[in-house]
């Protein structure tokens, strides 16, 4: 063998063994990139319907929740008119998981700490889920004008 064809045979065992280690470290790039973007686990909360005006001292409304997380959860929701507390609930959903409720609140208004409340007023759905907090809200007036 003269040493051009040494050479070129050193050159090619170069480009396959670039070539085999370029492959390896794709393959664990791609294992790394897998493992690391797995969704994050989420919730939604949502207004299914609602009513802006009061009626007869109440509010009603539908809420939903879906769970996307990753196992079952548990949830505490707070609902709030101007920002004081008039329920809290607490509920588990399987991952994956739906609830919808329908909620029908008679609003404390003669009651001292309700008799100042300035309307349009806001209603406030707070849940908790996992260190993970969501929220909607509407706008209540006192009647339709």
């Amino acid at each position: 063998m003269d040493k051009k064809t040494q050479k070129t045979q050193s050159d090619e065992e170069i480009i396959k063994l670039v070539i085999i280690a370029a492959s390896v470290l794709a393959v664990v790039i791609t294992v790394i990139l897998i493992f690391f973007s797995r969704e994050q686990p989420y919730s939604v909360l949502y207004l299914k319907s609602y009513s802006n005006y009061l009626e007869n001292k109440s509010v009603s409304f539908v809420y939903g929740v879906e769970s996307h997380e990753s196992k079952k959860a548990s949830y505490r929701l707070s609902i709030l008119f101007n920002g004081k507390s008039l329920r809290n609930e607490t509920f588990e959903l399987d991952a994956g998981g739906k609830r919808e409720q329908n909620i029908i609140l008679d609003l404390p208004l003669d009651s001292p700490s309700f008799i100042y409340e300035v309307f349009p007023a806001k209603v406030e759905l707070l849940l908790e889920v996992e260190k993970r907090n969501y929220t909607v809200h509407f706008w209540l007036s006192e009647s339709e004008r």
